[in-house]
């Protein structure tokens, strides 16, 4: 299934902002995710960007589960499509 070209673009910030993070040896959780986020969000000049950024950073606020708020940590099981399309991962221990 192809993903539409916002999504994809949503997909492509958030790898930027992972990147950034990266780059300046910060943690990469959702805490410093968000303010990364933020840090972008202020310096878009590019319309659809800066609205698919406060999308991003909305999707978050109602994704961060409010008892981890405080450690910026992502409740994976609420993410949509997080990649295992509904399976358990496997208990064989390989990683990739």
């Amino acid at each position: 299934m192809k993903r539409s070209h916002p999504e994809q673009l949503k997909d492509e910030l958030i790898g930027e902002a992972v990147l950034d993070l990266l780059r300046n040896k910060r943690p990469v959780n959702a805490k410093s995710l968000i303010h990364q986020l933020r840090v972008m969000q202020a310096s878009e000049k590019d319309s659809e960007r800066l609205g698919l950024i406060s999308k991003i950073l909305a999707d978050m606020n109602t994704v961060q589960s409010p008892r981890h708020q405080d450690e910026g940590e992502i409740r994976l099981r609420d993410r949509v499509d997080g990649g295992m399309n509904g399976r358990e991962p496997s208990n064989s221990g390989k990683l990739h």
